[in-house]
């Protein structure tokens, strides 16, 4: 959720804009040691998707919503609802616009809900992609999350990995994972489940899991993975140059990284 309200992030405020400048907003959330799962499609009213998502998983029979059903069940539930404007920033607007150039289309005069009253900016630097955290606790559980905002430019009603449970995001007895990138290809070869598939079947350590996937199975450029396993090894690998990235353990280790070396 943090990551979600930071507008630096595609992923709730500050996420890309599909063609017509909205935003449909996908989320989704996994525990290993039960295999329940959550996941919304297409939101685009609600302030954390990825809580969303974990309602879907706790209360509920599902394991997807979309659209105005999620919503209508979210709020429900007693999710914060946001005006449709929240999510915009001029930053992921002007990259919308880029795209469309790129393509050959006219760029859009504002966003199709408009600004909202303040608009936080974000880094200077740059911006992020989507969103994902793999968590191992003390009772030896596993969780694996991701969120959203997909592909600027996108097709009204494409869904990318993020809100899959096996292609963006997995997790297990043995393995937790979340993806970004190239969302079509990870749909496509189900690369969360297959990392951990490879580790429970394939007998290969979650770091050779990890790059595998990203070297044999994906092209160069396709993405990024982070994945632990259930002793607490961690592997954090891109094809793409840059993964702004962070962990943290029980025993006061902390790193901060943009360019990760495997580890």
């Amino acid at each position: 959720m943090s990551l979600e309200n930071n507008p630096l992030y595609n992923a709730g405020r500050g996420a890309a804009f599909d063609i017509e400048g909205a935003h449909a907003l996908d989320a989704s959330i996994m525990a290993g040691h039960t295999r329940a799962c959550g996941a919304v499609i297409g939101v685009s009213n609600l302030k954390n998707p990825i809580r969303c998502a974990r309602l879907v998983m706790e209360k509920s029979p599902h394991v997807l919503l979309a659209g105005s059903g999620a919503e209508q069940f979210s709020a429900a539930q007693g999710a914060e609802v946001v005006a449709r404007n929240y999510f915009s920033t001029q930053r992921k607007f002007n990259v919308l616009c880029d795209v469309l150039a790129e393509r050959g289309l006219p760029p859009l005069e504002a966003p199709k809900h408009g600004w909202p009253d303040s608009d936080t900016q974000g880094s200077e630097h740059g911006v992020c992609g989507t969103v994902g955290c793999v968590a191992l606790d003390s009772r030896g559980h596993l969780a694996a999350a991701t969120s959203t905002g997909g592909l600027s430019g996108k097709m009204i009603g494409r869904v990318g990995d993020s809100p899959i449970p096996a292609a963006g995001t997995y997790a297990n007895e043995r393995v937790a994972v979340s993806g970004t990138g190239q969302g079509e290809e990870y749909l496509r070869h189900f690369i969360a489940a297959r990392v951990a598939m490879l580790v429970e079947l394939g007998g290969l350590s979650v770091d050779e899991a990890v790059e595998h996937c990203l070297t044999k199975v994906l092209a160069a450029g396709d993405g990024g993975l982070i994945a632990i396993d259930r002793d607490g090894r961690v592997s954090i690998r891109t094809t793409t140059g840059g993964l702004p990235s962070a962990a943290a353990d029980s025993e006061g280790q902390r790193v901060v990284q943009l360019w990760p070396e495997s580890r």
